[in-house]
């Protein structure tokens, strides 16, 4: 069959192609873009020209449009790692976070020296981690979205974000250690009070229940919670569940708690187990920027879910307001929500002239260990 651009006296593909690639380059992206579409009307399955057309729609403006033709330049070449890894970096910015994975997944086994690719395939996983975890909390906000932006956008931004935070306390893990500096906490005598009033609230929500019971610390750290509860305070048959973002933070946990059987240390944004008292100091305070709505939209969620997870308490404790990357929200803000849907009994604890407050959401709550 004859080439319908190989016509006499007309340019070959490859003619065709080098004349578009050199006005993109020039940034002559209009007349580009008519030589593009010229030369894939009658050949579809050049790779190239199709990843150069998706990266020139990407430049336009046209994010979606662009991303179908990395598709199809991938389909039409899965051999080039190139286009595996640019697809990958679309989808990871378009928060197609499970299909980014599999994307980078397939870059790195074609390029696997390249560390900048099995870097990202570690990032991709995490957002997808934050993301899948996050779009559950928010499909069960009984309030429904926030009307500022859909919830997949909502979930993809948080997970964005919490990859941020993530990296931010990995990074002062990594300077600081296991202290208060590597939460964020600079004055360690403060750090050490509110978690010996998390542990007072913790034990008098599971008072008369002996040493039949469970608590989950969301944001745990380096676990100075179990550290603050263990000891007398934390006979041999409890169990504590701390959860964190950081893998730095849960090894270092995991670490100084010397395989204490009381103790188990997970990597997620949420909590795993069910638990009679559900803990959360600090996790929601820092945001690296993120929107002040959709962050608040996140954290009522996230109440939600901890009270999901308990049967007798949810303690949180927040800032009284907002400062840089801060996210601070007070009691006359936060306490409605809190009444209506988790606790009518709901109180806030605290001074303002300190930095934060304990929200305290007695239960009972609907039982989590009922099967």
């Amino acid at each position: 069959m004859d080439d319908p651009l190989s016509t006499a006296g007309g340019p070959s593909p490859d003619a065709l192609f080098q004349r578009a690639a050199a006005l993109h380059r020039d940034g002559r992206l209009e007349e580009a873009e008519t030589l593009y579409r010229r030369l894939l009307a009658g050949r579809a399955d050049l790779a190239g020209a199709q990843f150069n057309f998706g990266i020139l729609l990407i430049q336009r403006g046209h994010a979606a449009a662009g991303t179908e033709r990395l598709r199809l330049a991938v389909l039409c070449d899965p051999a080039a790692a190139h286009f595996q890894l640019a697809l990958a970096e679309r989808l990871t910015a378009d928060g197609q976070s499970e299909a980014a994975v599999s994307a980078w997944l397939r870059g790195v086994r074609l390029r696997p020296g390249d560390g900048a690719a099995t870097a990202a395939l570690a990032r991709a996983r995490r957002l997808a981690l934050f993301q899948g975890q996050t779009a559950a909390l928010l499909d069960r906000h009984p309030e429904g979205p926030d009307g500022e932006e859909p919830a997949g956008g909502l979930a993809h931004g948080v997970a964005v974000q919490l990859a941020a935070v993530q990296d931010h306390y990995d990074r002062a893990l990594s300077i600081h250690g296991a202290t208060p500096d590597g939460v964020n906490v600079p004055d360690a005598a403060y750090h050490r009070r509110m978690q010996g009033r998390a542990a007072g609230l913790t034990l008098h929500a599971v008072a008369g229940m002996g040493s039949d019971w469970t608590v989950n610390d969301v944001g745990c750290g380096y676990g100075a919670l179990f550290e603050r509860l263990s000891g007398d305070l934390l006979p041999h048959g409890v169990r504590y569940h701390g959860y964190d973002i950081s893998p730095g933070m849960i090894a270092a946990a995991r670490e100084r708690q010397g395989g204490d059987p009381r103790a188990v240390f997970a990597v997620s944004s949420v909590a795993l187990w069910p638990a009679d008292c559900s803990v959360a100091l600090g996790t929601f305070s820092f945001t690296l920027g993120h929107g002040r709505a959709g962050w608040r939209r996140y954290v009522e969620a996230q109440l939600l879910a901890m009270a999901r997870m308990s049967r007798r308490a949810v303690i949180a404790s927040f800032l009284w307001r907002d400062g840089e990357n801060l996210f601070g929200i007070g009691p006359d803000d936060l306490l409605p929500f809190v009444r209506r849907h988790l606790s009518d009994r709901a109180e806030a604890l605290g001074d303002p002239a300190d930095h934060e407050w304990i929200l305290r959401a007695p239960g009972p709550f609907p039982d989590p260990f009922a099967s």
